[in-house]
């Protein structure tokens, strides 16, 4: 028994899953908050839409370009954040509706909500990757924070639960691991997948 559980551990070294210090360092820019049902009557008004957002925050001393990074719901709705270039510490609010692009607020041009109340997840990825992954299942406050949420590092995705997070190894290729943990809350792990 005991050269088994050596065997295991020394295959999870070698398959490379990160370090705690990995996990708790996460990417750059991450997505801190999610605002998936906008306050009051869904009225499709450009406020309305405006009030749904995501907020991502650069987490380092320096600036950050996002230049290739995309952000999309689990529907494949995609917003491209183009040249923009996150100053150190600053947080950036992506609104799903219409407006005029700054450095702390960004703008999807949708005419349409983009998150889903009873469940979606959040995606960002930069050029080569995927960089988080934050979901909920059902309505509640109308947001999830996603600071505890665990990030994509190296060979293995990590993922998250509000109490306990979800590793898994590189899947072989082609092949898919659905993964979830038994929790009360509505952030969720949804599928993980190898991304290169």
């Amino acid at each position: 028994m005991r050269r088994w559980v050596l065997g295991v551990i020394t295959a999870l070294t070698v398959v490379g899953l990160p370090s705690a210090a990995d996990a708790a360092t996460g990417p750059a820019v991450r997505i801190v908050k999610i605002q998936y049902d906008s306050p009051g009557a869904d009225t499709r008004s450009a406020a309305s839409l405006n009030a749904e957002w995501v907020a991502l925050r650069n987490v380092t001393t320096g600036r950050v370009s996002l230049s290739g990074w995309t952000l999309r719901d689990a529907q494949n709705h995609v917003y491209a954040f183009g040249n923009l270039t996150v100053a150190a510490g600053a947080t950036v609010y992506v609104h799903t509706g219409r407006g005029r692009n700054a450095a702390a607020h960004r703008y999807w041009g949708s005419s349409n909500y983009v998150w889903n109340n009873t469940g979606d997840t959040a995606t960002l990825r930069d050029p080569k990757r995927v960089v988080q992954t934050c979901g909920w299942r059902s309505t509640g406050r109308g947001t999830v924070t996603c600071s505890q949420a665990r990030y994509a590092s190296g060979p293995s995705i990590t993922s998250v639960s509000s109490s306990s997070a979800v590793t898994a190894a590189k899947p072989a290729p082609g092949e898919t691991r659905s993964a979830s943990a038994a929790s009360s809350s509505s952030i969720r792990c949804s599928s993980v997948q190898a991304h290169s």
